[in-house]
């Protein structure tokens, strides 16, 4: 079961507390690390993630779902940003991220998210529909 499902809501200190010690775990985010590829060693850097922040049903395996949530609105908050920059708007007007903790998370995540380019499914339906 989820951290959400079990009603545990983190607090501004818990998540920037628990991004200061995901942060410091790159074995869990950094693919480029040999380490990356052995499951061991990030269950047991989850494990010293859940045991540091000490708060009663939330494992390894909420650690590893806070993040994705976590990382998936944090691409969410890029690709606003990135939307906006393309809209022509002027610097001062570009999409600025409301999430606290957007900082905090780009100074050690950045690396490793790419943003794909996205595609339209309107081409793809188009070409579908030409007669062959």
């Amino acid at each position: 079961m989820s951290s959400q499902q079990r009603g545990i809501k983190f607090n501004d200190t818990e998540t920037t507390r628990f991004l200061e010690l995901y942060s410091m775990e790159k074995v869990l985010y950094d693919s480029s690390l040999e380490e990356y590829r052995d499951r061991d060693l990030r269950a047991a850097a989850a494990k010293r993630i859940s045991h540091e922040l000490n708060i009663p049903g939330f494992g390894p395996k909420e650690v590893i779902s806070k993040f994705k949530n976590l990382r998936s609105s944090f691409c969410q908050e890029l690709k606003k940003i990135s939307d906006s920059a393309r809209s022509g708007k002027g610097t001062d007007d570009i999409y600025k991220p409301k999430v606290f903790w957007f900082d905090q998370m780009n100074s050690f995540i950045r690396p490793f998210v790419q943003q794909r380019p996205t595609q339209s499914n309107l081409v793809n339906t188009f070409f579908l529909l030409l007669p062959s």
